[in-house]
């Protein structure tokens, strides 16, 4: 059985940002439920990836390895 992601690299800085937040400290009111990571260190805000996007790219991966 694969890991589960406890933290993903924020694309601007590169630092890890926990998936387990409480939210982005902007006080948007659908927090609880947003996709929306903020990374502590530089501010950026960026969508997790959803799970249909990991397997699309784990798919053209296998796809491009057997050419």
């Amino acid at each position: 059985m694969a890991a589960v992601r406890q933290e993903v690299p924020c694309p601007l800085c590169g630092s890890l940002v926990r998936l387990d937040r409480d939210g982005c400290p902007s006080g948007c009111p659908i927090a609880k439920k947003c996709k929306v990571l903020c990374c502590p260190n530089c501010g950026y805000e960026f969508v997790e990836e959803s799970t249909i996007v990991t397997g699309v790219r784990r798919l053209a991966r296998w796809f491009r390895g057997r050419r």
